[in-house]
């Protein structure tokens, strides 16, 4: 570490000793340090190249069974701090725990890379000019933006309980998108990479191609018409279309009765092809966690197996309220929930597909009583299929329907996009209501 020494750590922990003597029964303070450069073009130029430096720490304490916090970047005032988060305690949270739990064993994850010192300043900016130039060349009147980045983090966390842990994260960040006016008509497209080690990911040729695809296919209108569709979700958009799924797994939300999965605990939910784990232990991920906030490790884990809901997950506090042992999972939710590919590739899904719909991103996607599952959202982006072709892009156009029951009729791809690892997902039966 570059940031951190020796007189960090010993504040640190003089603090969570002074925490006890003001009668706190658990604490515990992480400190974080933080640079990095950026870059951002915007209208096809050269707008910004920065860099960026911060550190703060957050502190958290029990004190007779409530909770308060306080956070700060003054080592000088940390001891100030520690007496307004024992003051706020008084009228806090209640905590649902008066200690913390023993320390655990924790996944060796790597998520520093010192390759990416290679990656200066002048790359990124060559390299998102470069990406830019290259749509120019197909056409010079769309408003082109691209932005890039490169960040080094350390952190390290102190609790009462005796956990002591550091860590060095590295990252780098890639997108490019474009406008289209033509009249009325607006294309919006765009893609993104990112991730905590040089790698194959970082690929300027791959985001040029997938934004020429959007101006290539995007730069023709179709029409499907109202009525009922299969309908092909890209690998983002099929996250987004779980994210109630894993809303409904958050043991707090069960516990109160407002999960629409609280009585499906080993129960038939989904498609047999729904399979998801949770993953938290993979090297160089930017999601990828060995513990909680309260030192309570991760580990991988089934969450739905072949559509059976497998589990619900419980932070420390909220295991202690339903009186069940904690997952390790802060906030009660996944960290990385991977879907299983299917066997079928993305282009034999679409190949098989006499009508409907590709999407590749939505406008408003979580309108409506999404936490149950309902939605009713415009397509931002998205193209009509013909025939198992891609024929050209549709507007005007809104899907709505029940993630719950939709997702009991699922093909998964087998191919993934390789920076969030999701399939492709065909959902079929997907109502479709077309303006004008």
């Amino acid at each position: 570490m570059k940031f951190f020494t020796e007189k960090y750590y010993n504040s640190a922990a003089d603090c969570l000793s002074k925490a006890g003597k003001l009668g706190a029964t658990a604490a515990s303070l992480g400190m974080a340090y933080s640079d990095g450069y950026h870059c951002v073009y915007e209208a096809g130029r050269l707008k910004t190249s920065s860099t960026s430096e911060r550190w703060h720490y957050a502190l958290e304490v029990v004190v007779n069974g409530h909770r308060g916090a306080a956070a700060g970047n003054s080592l000088e005032h940390l001891n100030e701090l520690l007496e307004r988060a024992v003051a706020l305690a008084k009228i806090g949270a209640v905590s649902h725990y008066t200690t913390l739990p023993a320390v655990g064993k924790y996944a060796d994850i790597k998520s520093y890379s010192p390759e990416l010192e290679k990656l200066t300043r002048e790359k990124l900016i060559c390299d998102c000019g470069g990406m830019v130039d290259a749509l120019k060349a197909d056409d010079g009147n769309i408003d082109i933006s691209s932005a890039g980045s490169r960040e080094y983090q350390e952190s390290f966390v102190m609790n009462s309980a005796g956990l002591f842990h550091k860590e060095q994260n590295s990252d780098w960040g890639l997108e490019l998108g474009f406008v289209k006016v033509e009249g009325q008509d607006m294309l919006f497209a765009g893609e993104n990479r990112h991730w905590r080690a040089l790698n194959d990911l970082y690929d300027t040729d791959y985001l040029v191609a997938q934004n020429r695809f959007d101006y290539q296919h995007g730069s023709h209108l179709s029409a499907i018409g109202s009525g009922s569709f299969p309908v092909v979700l890209s690998p983002d958009v099929f996250s987004s279309f779980l994210s109630p799924v894993m809303a409904g797994l958050n043991g707090r939300d069960v516990y109160k009765g407002i999960s629409p999965l609280k009585e499906k605990l080993g129960k038939k939910c989904f498609s047999d092809d729904l399979t998801i784990r949770d993953e938290p232990h993979l090297d160089f991920a930017p999601w990828s966690a060995c513990m909680d906030d309260n030192g309570i490790p991760t580990k991988s884990m089934a969450l739905i197996q072949n559509g059976v809901v497998e589990r619900f997950l419980y932070d420390y506090d909220t295991a202690c309220m339903v009186q069940t042992e904690p997952t390790g999972h802060e906030g009660c939710s996944p960290y990385a929930p991977r879907v299983t590919p299917g066997k079928t590739s993305s282009r034999d899904i679409i190949g098989s597909i006499k009508r409907g719909l590709f999407i590749k991103s939505l406008l408003g996607f979580g309108q409506g009583n999404i936490g149950n599952g309902d939605f009713s959202c415009n397509i931002a982006l998205g193209y009509l299929i013909e025939n198992g072709k891609v024929t050209g892009r549709v507007k005007n156009t809104m899907i709505a329907g029940n993630i719950f029951e939709l997702l009991k009729n699922l093909q998964v791809s087998s191919d993934i996009d390789l920076n969030s690892l999701y399939p492709y997902a065909m959902l079929d039966g997907v109502q479709v209501a077309v303006k004008g």
